[in-house]
């Protein structure tokens, strides 16, 4: 991890043992959640390394991409699909589809097919949005 890093010794009562406190501050990164932090010591009097471990959870609103899961250039009739994906902590609590800004109500999963399109989707403007207890985050795909 890069970051700003300080460490602090104090001298306890005894005259003999220190207290060392070492901290590390950074931003962290959505791809560094879950990871696992360590941090050792090592010390004159015990050749033995002391480590300790924390995994990383970071708590952000989602982050949404969304994918045309049927092929590209579809043709009036055909039916098209999309898939809503998300990357969330904690999890998402709804989905929105939208088409064109208009909210469609009936769908609530991260699929949504639209059945036997015709020329009015052309050019249309498809957006998924999923919301949790930190935010919301949308996505945008045209027709």
């Amino acid at each position: 991890l890069s970051g700003k890093q300080n460490w602090t010794s104090l001298l306890l009562s005894d005259g003999k043992t220190y207290q060392t406190t070492s901290v590390i501050q950074f931003i962290p990164r959505i791809s560094q959640d879950h990871q696992d932090i360590s941090c050792s010591t090592t010390n004159t009097v015990s050749p033995q390394v002391q480590t300790s471990h924390i995994t990383l959870r970071l708590v952000y609103s989602p982050v949404v991409r969304l994918v045309q899961t049927n092929k590209r250039g579809a043709k009036e009739g055909d039916d098209v699909s999309f898939r809503c994906d998300i990357k969330a902590h904690p999890e998402v609590l709804d989905i929105s589809w939208f088409l064109d800004d208009k909210h469609l109500v009936q769908e609530v999963s991260a699929f949504l097919t639209l059945d036997t399109v015709t020329r009015d989707y052309q050019g249309g403007l498809v957006k998924c949005s999923a919301r949790n207890t930190v935010g919301r985050g949308m996505t945008r795909h045209i027709c």
